[in-house]
């Protein structure tokens, strides 16, 4: 295998398993079309969630693309594995978007500790697809994704506090477990290993189906003591499937680090 920088190898670890022979599972592909949402028309911003994959040396992740209406973005990587995304890591930052075109130059990849920055430029067709660039560390990752179909998921619609409110066993990008309990005020809560998780998911205040999330650890032995994690929550009905999955992604302060919890019920 040809040495990459760190950086890279983290965007592209579930390319690098494929490479390698690892890995498995289903592709779902990349989506034509899109949902105009409750209006009928299509958004003149980039705002929605995509699916695809990214790709490096012929070689191809999977990735999902939310991006929300004031032009901050998150693009989840990891492996489409038989219908559950399992995540690996996560880009996050500020974009522009405007007729049709896309940047940010100051997102990061929180598969990294501490996170390694990268720029994305890309052109969209609203509510259909976003193809571009992510640029990091001298390396070129192209990536094309559209927009999830509205049976699995309506962007436009507000996020439904009932759609999460129980028990769910997530996962850490680390592998391991994290049972938790989302009560109907949006608080939640749960141990793994020993290290205590709470924090917060409710509605976004945009009325999109997105929900702001706020994470934070307990004391020792959890790997960041007394950490707290800003960002945001989706979920979504997995394609061809009732089942349905659910990922939070934030970061500190900071921005020197990230947290994603992701599971499905």
């Amino acid at each position: 295998m040809k040495r990459r920088t760190k950086a890279v190898c983290a965007f592209l670890s579930s390319l690098m398993l494929v490479a390698c022979g690892g890995g498995g599972g289903g592709d779902e592909g990349a989506p034509t079309g899109g949902s105009t949402g409750g209006t009928g028309q299509p958004a003149a911003r980039a705002e929605g969630v995509y699916r695809g994959t990214a790709t490096l040396d012929n070689v191809s992740t999977d990735i999902r693309m939310l991006v929300l209406e004031n032009n901050d973005f998150v693009v989840l990587y990891g492996q489409d594995v038989g219908t559950m995304f399992l995540v690996g890591g996560f880009l996050q930052g500020a974009g522009t978007s405007n007729n049709g075109s896309f940047s940010s130059s100051d997102a990061k990849d929180f598969g990294m500790s501490p996170a390694a920055p990268v720029t994305v430029t890309a052109s969209y067709t609203p509510r259909s697809v976003v193809t571009g660039t992510v640029n990091e560390l001298g390396q070129s990752i192209s990536f094309t994704a559209g927009a999830l179909s509205a049976s699995e998921f309506d962007y436009d619609a507000p996020a439904n506090p009932n759609s999460i409110v129980g028990s769910w066993a997530l996962t850490r990008l680390d592998g391991s477990a994290v049972p938790v309990t989302i009560t109907a005020s949006g608080a939640f809560s749960g141990v793994s290993s020993g290290c205590t998780v709470s924090g917060t998911i409710t509605p976004r205040a945009s009325g999109k189906n997105v929900f702001d999330v706020v994470v934070n650890s307990g004391p020792a032995p959890c790997a960041e003591p007394g950490g707290r994690a800003t960002g945001i929550a989706i979920t979504y009905i997995l394609q061809g499937t009732t089942t349905r999955q659910l990922v939070l992604a934030g970061t500190n302060s900071s921005r020197t680090a990230g947290t994603v919890l992701f599971g499905q019920r």
